[in-house]
């Protein structure tokens, strides 16, 4: 998700990122013609046992508040994507950024602000 936007930390990371979208395209034009897809996985918040101990209570309750789904990203729910694009069905895919986050990113970065004001006001 660094690619996405500005953040206050971690610009050398960002820009890493911002690197693998465009390399991504670059291998699926290059090498398409060879039957050679390249698809590129962009994860949000994904809760694992081991991490969710050390995932800080406000950083938790801002993805909450700012995802459109119920509940934090699952291993589970990359492992699928990955399959369907290893597999032959995805055939006609390739040179794609596919962002799993729960919608974080299909918003302007107020909503949560807004959801939290309309629900005391309306």
């Amino acid at each position: 998700m660094a690619a996405c936007g500005g953040d206050l930390q971690g610009t050398a990371y960002a820009a890493s990122k911002a690197g693998v979208d465009m390399l991504t395209k670059d291998i699926a034009l290059q090498y398409g013609k060879n039957d050679i897809r390249c698809n590129c996985v962009r994860p949000g918040l994904i809760v694992t046992p081991q991490n969710e101990p050390r995932i800080p209570e406000m950083l938790k309750k801002i993805y909450l508040d700012n995802i459109c789904v119920t509940r934090w990203g699952r291993p589970e729910d990359i492992g699928n994507l990955c399959v369907y694009l290893g597999s032959d069905e995805s055939y006609y895919m390739t040179g794609q950024i596919l962002t799993v986050d729960g919608g974080l990113n299909t918003h302007s970065p107020t909503v949560a602000q807004f959801r939290n004001m309309n629900s005391r006001t309306w």
